[in-house]
């Protein structure tokens, strides 16, 4: 405030107290709108911005932590759930199968149901997987040959990267 409109308390202290106390709001004023551009930018980082289309299947957060169940091991995603609408920008009819109503669900609490295949299905056939997996071997050479038909791909050792200045003498 400015000092003509202020008025003047009796006391010095008063004065003085009022005064750093408009110093102090000015600086939180100040600090708060910094604060805010700070923690959008956080959250706007951690958004996925992803979009969905009608009839797409997602998977819905519902944070809930049940009494007497720890949430350690929980999973609070539920679905895949099928999108019936689009109703803006943010907001999503889904249907979730809680109480038969289609809920209004954010787009924060989705994620899109991304199809699953294993390593196996991808580069070798199923059926050669399952007969390795039966064959009964006697020999060390046989299990070598069976790692390098393997269709996964094999660790490639070296010496760690500290020995590589050692210099080893050979006394004969």
């Amino acid at each position: 405030m400015p000092p003509a409109i202020k008025p003047t308390p009796s006391n010095i202290w008063v004065w003085e107290l009022r005064e750093r106390l408009e110093d102090v709001h000015a600086l939180v004023r100040k600090h708060s709108d910094g604060a805010s551009v700070r923690q959008k930018t956080y959250h706007d980082r951690r958004m996925s911005w992803e979009r969905f289309e009608i009839d797409d299947k997602v998977y819905v957060y519902f944070p809930q932590k049940k009494k007497g169940c720890t949430p350690k091991f929980t999973s609070f995603w539920r679905g895949p759930c099928q999108i019936l609408r689009k109703v803006s920008e943010v907001l999503y009819q889904v249907d979730c199968g809680r109480k038969n109503q289609p809920q209004i669900v954010h787009f924060d609490r989705l994620r899109k149901k991304v199809a699953q295949s294993m390593r196996v299905e991808d580069s070798c056939d199923a059926s050669e997987a399952h007969e390795t997996d039966i064959i009964e071997v006697e020999n060390v050479e046989e299990v070598e040959e069976l790692v390098q038909e393997s269709c996964r791909p094999i660790r490639n050792i070296r010496p760690p990267a500290r020995f590589d200045d050692f210099v080893v003498q050979i006394i004969k």
